[in-house]
């Protein structure tokens, strides 16, 4: 059997419809691949400026606990040793209410225990000298 010229393929039909579905799809596809890139951008933005304000609170309440002077043993806890990690200080170790430092010599002792005090103070906390211990 032979075929007239004028009769279509299946595989011509295909590639019609396939250009009819690009043609009346295409469009929506492109307008939903730019919302979602638009989506994407917002979502991103918002976890930045969420990051961002979590940091300015978080240094707020540092500010604001340390001038307040609260007492409350844990909140106490992490803000001194959040201002000692902001502070870079040297190697100490902090026990319950105590701050522990060391060295090889008196000096040595004392100098890393006046930097410790030092960070404390920039950081807002009030010291009393009484508490201050020197080295054993």
């Amino acid at each position: 059997m032979k075929w007239d010229d004028t009769e279509e393929t299946v595989l011509d039909m295909a590639k019609k419809l396939r250009t009819y579905a690009d043609a009346v799809h295409g469009p929506t596809h492109a307008r939903i691949a730019a919302l979602e890139t638009q989506m994407g951008e917002l979502a991103d933005k918002m976890e930045e400026n969420h990051k961002n304000l979590r940091e300015e609170i978080k240094e707020d309440i540092l500010q604001i606990s340390a001038v307040q002077g609260w007492k409350h043993p844990t909140i106490c806890h992490g803000l001194i040793q959040a201002a000692l990690d902001k502070g870079e200080a040297l190697e100490h170790l902090r026990y319950i209410n105590d701050i522990i430092v060391w060295g090889n010599t008196a000096l040595e002792v004392f100098e890393k225990g006046e930097e410790i005090i030092q960070i404390l103070l920039e950081a807002g906390f009030a010291i009393k000298q009484s508490k201050v211990k020197g080295p054993a």
